[in-house]
């Protein structure tokens, strides 16, 4: 059918222009810096995106207060990957459920990031704050992992789990 023959035409002219786009770029930055330089360059660029990744998923599972439950809950469900975005919606709602019926609020504070480009995780270490009402009731020491997939160009929160403080 024409519109199918439309389409494919349409479809392998954008596959062209993108796969030139990409090719020229990548001949540019060749150009301009080398092989080593390039390599090294981005290996830099994973490293501070994983990091950027790391402090804003942990800042916004564990910054937290009755308020913006359901916020928190919207963006880790758009942080997450597809693959695990039911479970870290639900575990967000239910803290979120659990908070309000006590009153409680929770701040994050990130100090020491440490990615891994090649596992695709980062460890955030900092400080987490609870309060009741408007009272701090505590302020403690935390670590927590985060595992991210890339899938399609897009980065998404595979699992997020605390671990123990270093001593």
């Amino acid at each position: 059918s024409v519109a199918t023959v439309t389409s494919l035409g349409t479809k392998r002219f954008f596959f062209s222009l993108k796969t030139n786009l990409l090719r020229s770029t990548a001949m540019s930055l060749n150009n301009k810096m080398g092989d080593s330089g390039r390599l090294s360059e981005l290996s830099g660029n994973v490293i501070r995106y994983l990091e950027d990744m790391g402090r804003t998923v942990a800042v916004t599972l564990l910054t937290l207060t009755p308020e913006n439950a359901e916020h928190a809950s919207e963006a880790a469900a758009r942080l997450a990957h597809a693959s695990a975005r039911g479970a870290i919606g639900a575990w967000a709602a239910a803290e979120a459920g659990r908070m309000a019926r006590r009153d409680l609020a929770t701040a994050f504070y990130p100090g020491r990031i440490e990615a891994d480009p090649k596992a695709l995780t980062a460890v955030v270490s900092g400080e987490l704050a609870t309060w009741v009402g408007r009272e701090q009731v505590s302020r403690q020491r935390k670590r927590y992992r985060l595992s991210f997939r890339v899938d399609a160009g897009r980065i998404g929160l595979l699992r997020f789990e605390e671990l123990e403080e270093e001593k």
